[in-house]
């Protein structure tokens, strides 16, 4: 799972706290201010009060910043961690957009192609259907409206020898049986009502 600077609740981050509790530390480190975080409030809670209060020298090397220093780029601390807070939030809304966008278009924007597709190799983020198992897809939806559960469906697959989708995609962890909560996952994923 991937961190970013606009939560203070990265694991290095509340490691980086418990070293400073803990008194095993008493110098912080960043390339720039941004770095530390870009939540403008909790960033100059930290460097205002926080490293202050347990002894703790912050230095952003980029933005000249050294709070054992008196220096004007102190000074200008506040008005950074203002503009990285706006500038995160900007960012985010932008990607927001054009992912929404590219759902109005129909996009799909899954990295790996729901079972029964595949992705397709002329046009970025479009699926095509995989006809080397799509008629499983339709096995599963017909065996469903017959009133068979996910554990039957299952079931029955397996007795007919049809591989699971993680055995189908060669994924790393195979699976030799088919999973009911696999049978559940594609009755419900709306990219089978196309």
């Amino acid at each position: 799972m991937a961190f970013h600077g606009t939560t203070f609740e990265r694991p290095e981050f509340n490691r980086m706290i418990s070293d400073i509790e803990e008194q095993k530390i008493n110098m912080v480190i960043t390339k720039d201010l941004s770095r530390l975080g870009r939540d403008y409030i909790k960033t100059g809670y930290y460097i205002e009060n926080y490293f202050p209060e347990k002894g703790v020298r912050y230095v952003s090397i980029l933005d000249g910043v050294d709070t054992f220093l008196d220096s004007t780029n102190n000074d200008v601390t506040p008005f950074k961690a203002i503009i990285n807070d706006m500038y995160a939030r900007d960012i985010s809304k932008k990607i927001k957009g054009v992912l929404r966008e590219k759902e109005l278009k129909g996009e799909y924007l899954g990295s790996v192609a729901p079972y029964g597709y595949k992705k397709s190799s002329i046009y970025k983020n479009k699926l095509e259907v995989d006809k080397n198992v799509s008629y499983v897809v339709k096995r599963i939806f017909e065996l469903y409206s017959e009133g068979n559960g996910f554990q039957r469906i299952a079931t029955i697959l397996d007795n007919e020898k049809i591989k699971p989708p993680s055995q189908y995609l060669d994924m790393k962890h195979k699976r030799t049986t088919w999973n009911p909560k696999s049978i559940r996952a594609i009755l419900v994923n709306e990219a089978y009502c196309r």
